[in-house]
């Protein structure tokens, strides 16, 4: 029917099911296109005395692969096709992967062609990321097994054109594969509906103050009119004003009765036109053209109160929340804070650093690790490198890693006498301590590891000693020398002065404590300086309290949105349940936020001015 081009009988059929006259042009036509699908200009039989070509391409949700030899006059001819939607688990591979899939599947597919053949075939594929197989990495067990069974054929890669690798990119995209689906674009919601299923509360009110603040010409006007006879300012003072057509000017500019203030303020700030800006543009676009008492005032307060700039803007100026002491130790490792370095280049096995850093003396322990322990695995370590030096310490200070949180640490904890401090969400700087220790150690590997980057684990010993006999800045002693009382060299030693005799046992026991206490008058005259270096940095606050209710930062949160450019900056607003400190807070979450800890830093909060109840929740 297809060569009768809508001609004849076929031109008479203009719906679904209709009755169709079959004819003996219908017939011609479809015996036709069945020799067409079959002869051979379409499907040549591979010759295997010939060199083949594979054809291979994926798209997001299938792969397609063609079989193809030259014919007699030099030009490619098909010999078999493949097509196959990817697996769920397929679809989420990096686009590099799914490109070697393809060639994998096609080689398995006509492998009783391919392999063994002492003729080298070529594998086209339009993908430049596969370059990236090329360079050294580490491999997983899925690709080596691809990897070794790639070396069973003789094969070499070819890269060229999308716009010539037309035919396995057709069946890469074939229609029952869904490749045009697209899966919250024009589905069964309309856009609004997707708008009030995915915002929060505050936006689904967005379409109704945009309809409530469109012109209405006449209508306005009268409305105008109207309210001037029941407003309070106009009765004492009318003469400020002149009249011009039933309406009220002062200073030449329309004056707004108090009944449609609000009315005016939606049209100048949540209007489209308006664009939701801030006081100042505000108020000169209202002054513009109209004028009220307080006019300024009211301003400030209508956009103070507005949830949708509250959800989409980040206030301006320094964050919140002025610097806090975790903890003031009085004696070694009496807190330990400790974290994770990692994932290495592998060394010796090895792909991660545990660092513990005693927080009084700064002496710090580097452990290799071949993987990242469990909470069982973790007490044990801590027993072998820690616990076995140090004995039992009374904090521990750690990020919310899943070995930290488990029950099991927890308890291994209480069970040494040892109180569990976790950091709150999204926010690294409570273990400040760790985090800059590991910037050293990070320093120190960079300048003496070797190109290849494998000899690492070697260097922690001497990272070790190096950062233990350095003079901490903020005890103004050597890790060594505070714990030890003497200084440990980590290189032979030059002459020293010889006095006489040498301190006795409690000499030099009452010299260590007394250390101790130049220490800590040291921590604590350290402390005020940096959080006088911080504090320019920062600002106080607005005070919160619990049964406040606040805004939360979407800056860690994945909510969702397509783009996170456009996404709000703050949803909410929920209660704060408990105050943990001046700058930490515990939030009340809906269940939908999953697993997102519920004890935030203040810099990551903001105080709700809206008009919302506490039983609006």
């Amino acid at each position: 029917m297809l060569k009768t081009k809508g001609r004849g009988e076929t031109a008479k059929v203009k719906s679904p099911g209709a009755k169709l006259n079959w004819t003996g042009e219908c017939q011609q036509a479809f015996e036709a296109l069945k020799r067409r699908f079959t002869e051979e200009p379409i499907l040549q039989h591979p010759n295997t005395s010939k060199p083949f070509v594979v054809h291979c391409d994926a798209s997001d949700c299938a792969y397609g692969a063609v079989l193809l030899q030259k014919d007699e006059k030099g030009n490619l001819r098909p010999c078999s096709y493949l097509s196959k939607k990817f697996s769920e688990a397929e679809k989420r591979w990096p686009i590099w992967e799914r490109e070697a899939l393809a060639i994998l599947k096609a080689l398995e597919n006509w492998r009783h062609f391919l392999e063994g053949s002492g003729i080298p075939f070529e594998v086209w594929t339009d993908h430049k990321n596969l370059q990236y197989i090329r360079s050294p990495r580490k491999l997983s067990a899925k690709q080596i097994r691809w990897a070794q069974y790639f070396s069973h054929f003789n094969f070499r890669l070819k890269f060229f054109q999308g716009k010539h690798n037309v035919l396995a990119d057709a069946l890469s995209r074939m229609p029952q594969h869904g490749v045009n689906t697209r899966e919250s674009e024009g589905s069964i919601f309309s856009d609004e509906q997707w708008g009030l299923a995915a915002l929060t509360r505050a936006q689904t009110k967005k379409g109704e103050n945009l309809v409530a603040v469109t012109t209405r010409g006449k209508v306005w006007e009268e409305e105008l009119k109207q309210a001037y006879e029941g407003d309070g300012w106009l009765q004492s003072h009318k003469e400020q004003g002149e009249t011009s057509e039933g309406l009220l000017f002062v200073n030449k500019k329309l004056y707004i009765p108090e009944k449609l203030r609000p009315e005016m303020l939606k049209r100048c700030h949540d209007s489209k036109g308006a664009g939701h800006l801030g006081p100042t543009k505000t108020i000169k676009l209202l002054a513009r053209q109209c004028w009220w008492p307080g006019m300024r005032k009211d301003v400030k307060s209508y956009i103070t109160r507005c949830e949708l700039c509250a959800e989409c803007k980040t206030p301006p100026g320094k964050p919140q929340g002025l610097l806090q002491s975790v903890v003031e130790p009085t004696r070694p490792w009496e807190c330990v804070a400790m974290d994770f370095v990692g994932e290495l280049p592998p060394s010796k096995g090895y792909r991660y650093i545990w660092t513990v850093l005693d927080l009084f003396s700064k002496q710090v322990h580097f452990v290799a690790l071949q993987k990242l322990p469990s909470a069982e695995k973790l007490a044990e370590l801590y027993v072998r490198h820690v616990y076995r030096l140090h004995a039992c310490p009374e904090r521990v200070i750690s990020d919310r890693g899943v070995q930290f949180t488990a029950r099991f640490w927890e308890k291994f904890l209480s069970l040494l006498g040892a109180e569990r401090n976790l950091s709150s969400a999204f926010h690294p700087m409570t273990n400040g301590g760790v985090e800059r220790t590991q910037q050293t150690l990070s320093q120190f590997l960079r300048i003496y590891s070797n190109h290849r980057q494998n000899d690492w684990s070697e260097l922690l010993p001497f990272a070790e000693v190096a950062f233990n006999g350095a003079v901490h800045s903020a005890t103004g002693r050597s890790p060594f020398q505070v714990v030890y009382g003497q200084e440990v060299a980590p290189f032979p030693k030059l002459p020293e002065w010889k006095g006489e005799g040498g301190p006795d046992g409690e000499k030099w026991s009452e010299n260590i404590r007394a250390g101790w206490r130049d220490v800590v008058a040291a921590l604590k005259e350290t402390q005020k300086r940096y959080k006088l270096f911080a504090d320019r940095k920062r600002r106080e606050g607005e005070k919160l309290a619990e049964g406040d209710l606040i805004w939360l930062s979407t800056e860690n949160l994945r909510l969702g949105f397509p783009s996170k450019k456009l996404a709000p900056r703050y949803i909410g607003p929920f209660k704060i349940s408990k105050a943990i400190n001046e700058v930490t807070y515990q939030l009340k979450l809906p269940k939908d936020l999953g697993k997102v800890h519920p004890v935030f830093h203040c810099s990551l909060l903001k105080k709700y001015k809206g008009t919302l109840d506490e039983g609006e929740l």
